[in-house]
């Protein structure tokens, strides 16, 4: 198919519609694996896209209630690249969790 092609330059996109058409019908896993697999098709230099999905698999997993996925997702978009609704969702994740020394750590 098409989106398996790696000759076709807009697989990735194809795949983050893909995995928003599941998020939107609330099947999180499935929205998961394809932001996923958009991941492994868009090209590291392409980063802010990467770090777009990698927000979406976080948010995946927030609304499925993993939160230890979820922290350690945003976690990663934190070292990389820090923005204040990252670092909020992170704090929120760490006080789902009850863990008062990482909500301490991820506020400063």
């Amino acid at each position: 198919t098409i989106v398996k092609n790696k000759a076709f330059v807009g697989g990735g996109r194809v795949r983050v519609n893909m995995g928003n058409v599941h998020f939107n019908q609330k099947d999180f896993p499935k929205a998961i694996k394809m932001y996923r697999m958009a991941l492994d098709q868009v090209p590291a230099n392409q980063r802010g896209l990467r770090m777009k999905i990698t927000r979406n698999v976080a948010t995946a997993f927030i609304r499925m209630g993993q939160y230890v996925d979820a922290a350690n997702t945003l976690g990663e978009i934190m070292a990389a690249e820090p923005d204040i609704n990252t670092g909020f969702n992170l704090i929120v994740c760490h006080y789902a969790l009850g863990d008062k020394d990482k909500m301490k750590r991820a506020f400063v």
